[in-house]
């Protein structure tokens, strides 16, 4: 009886814990954007980093910055409505880096494909346009030192604080996690109504028992 009781007790909170650990999941996933700060885009200057892949996807290594203040500053090259084409005489982007990568202390740098767009890149909706420098397939859990060194005089790109970011860029990667994240919360929420219904059943039957008795 005793035993009976209590995992009557135990079984509903346990599908209501399980229904919360379910929600909770998508937060502890490796986050699939590195944002290593800003960059300095001078000429000749270096910058190493150092960091671990959370998926084995694509990735592209570029420079995210303020939109609006990029615009402004190469509107060619960001400003979708104003892109230059090959009947424009247009100024060309600033920035040009050149990088070095290196997996466990080997050198791929090779696999480093370089971005050959003249104009675009991704948008963060109003805020941040991130241009993408070159693409890289990488793989989880793999430890990575990349090196960016400026060959050319970005310095113009200050006012926008670019920095330096390694993102995926596989197609449709960002809408598969946010459907999981949606079936996650599906099933939390299925989880945590049974468990409920389940706990308020048995709350009835023991209040009918005790008025019985």
């Amino acid at each position: 009886m005793r035993s009976t009781w209590f995992s009557r007790r135990t079984a509903p909170l346990l599908l209501i814990v399980a229904g919360g650990a379910v929600a909770s999941a998508p937060c502890f996933r490796p986050s699939p954007i590195s944002d290593f700060g800003l960059i300095d885009l001078r000429p000749g200057s270096t910058r190493t980093v150092k960091f671990r892949a959370g998926y084995s996807e694509l990735y592209a290594i570029g420079l995210q910055m303020d939109q609006k203040i990029a615009s402004q500053l190469a509107p060619n090259s960001v400003d979708p409505d104003k892109f230059c084409n090959s009947q424009q005489a247009c100024k060309a982007w600033p920035a040009s880096i050149a990088f070095s990568l290196s997996v466990n202390g080997v050198d791929i740098t090779k696999s480093v494909q370089p971005n050959t767009a003249t104009a675009g890149g991704e948008y963060g909706g109003q805020e941040t346009f991130t241009w993408q420098a070159a693409y890289v397939d990488l793989r989880r859990g793999e430890d990575y030192q990349l090196t960016a060194r400026s060959t050319a005089d970005g310095s113009a790109l200050a006012s926008a604080k670019p920095k330096l970011v390694v993102s995926v860029d596989t197609p449709g990667f960002y809408e598969g996690l946010m459907l999981q994240s949606f079936g996650a919360f599906i099933l939390a929420g299925v989880l945590i109504i049974c468990g409920a219904i389940w706990a308020l059943v048995n709350w009835l039957r023991t209040r009918r028992r005790t008025a019985t008795i």
